[in-house]
């Protein structure tokens, strides 16, 4: 990744969720990863002296310029946290139901015909873009 980033002509590379043992477990207020661990500490099957699996529960990614991926759900409790170091992210994300409901929340969402996961589908819901640049947190 970072041969590519510093040649002229580098490929583009996109690297997804790979484990980071060695990331800060600093009480944050959006993550609910150390309080959930520290909630469970000394209940059956959660000994005291278990080391916090931090590479399970802190993820990276790390992509060179031009990199995209599609359309994806982060769900079940795996919520992300996106702290830019370099460079600039562009996030889409959706803004609102314009059917008046939590439209990504209904299970049924996916069988629509207008749902596309290659597409944006207007007529469900509104889209926003946001820039991410070296500092900011999403």
């Amino acid at each position: 990744m970072l041969n590519c980033s510093q040649q002229a002509d580098g490929k583009v590379l996109n690297a997804l969720s790979f484990p980071m043992p060695g990331a800060a477990t600093t009480s944050e207020a959006f993550a609910s990863d150390l309080a959930a661990w520290n909630q469970t500490t000394g209940e059956p099957g959660c000994s005291p002296k278990a080391e916090r699996p931090t590479g399970d529960m802190r993820w990276g990614l790390c992509a060179t310029c031009g990199a995209w991926h599609g359309h994806h759900i982060d769900s079940d409790g795996s919520g992300t946290c996106i702290r830019v170091e370099v460079g600039k992210k562009l996030w889409i994300t959706s803004n609102h139901s314009t059917v008046g409901k939590e439209t990504l929340a209904e299970i049924g969402i996916f069988f629509d015909p207008d749902f596309s996961v290659d597409e944006s589908a207007p007529e469900l819901w509104g889209l926003e873009a946001i820039v991410l640049v070296p500092g900011t947190h999403l």
